[in-house]
């Protein structure tokens, strides 16, 4: 892959990222048994590798329960709106966790900022900590794809 193609794909990536409010989490049981989950993603910007996907669920939900159990996740992040065949969509591969309370402290204000940029609520650290309904949680990217309109496997590994 040259530079350009490799620049091309990771600049793909973050305008499917960007553009698309929600993904399709898919977790599963330590037996292997799946389960996918919509949820509203926020991310930073792309540096030296992937940005990190931040999303808030209860830890009592299925896919948060299978996450303490299994942190390895997929998520698909696509945009449904175009004509069939237009497709676009990002496809990572990664690690999940729930935030401690450090480490949802110094990300709440990523989140907050991305949900108010969408239309949504602001959030705040006690909203996803201590007894509180929610948590933040993260999806640290391990491997990402993108789906190319052409070629026979339209699915190209972007990162690492």
């Amino acid at each position: 892959m040259t530079a350009d193609t490799a620049s091309d794909l990771v600049a793909a990536a973050m305008r499917v990222l960007g553009g698309t409010r929600y993904g399709v989490l898919a977790t599963a049981s330590a037996d292997g048994t799946p389960w996918a989950s919509p949820v509203y993603l926020a991310h930073g910007d792309w540096s030296d590798r992937p940005p990190d996907l931040w999303w808030v669920s209860s830890p009592d939900s299925r896919h948060s329960r299978l996450i303490a159990d299994n942190p390895a996740v997929a998520v698909t992040v696509f945009d449904s709106s175009v004509a069939i065949g237009n497709a676009t969509a990002v496809y990572a591969e990664a690690l999940a966790q729930e935030c401690d309370r450090n480490l949802a402290a110094g990300n709440i204000g990523l989140f907050s900022e991305c949900c108010v940029r969408d239309g949504g609520g602001k959030w705040n650290l006690s909203q996803v900590t201590d007894g509180a309904r929610h948590r933040l949680y993260r999806a640290s990217i391990t491997t990402l794809y993108v789906l190319a309109l052409e070629g026979p496997d339209r699915t190209i590994q972007v990162w690492p």
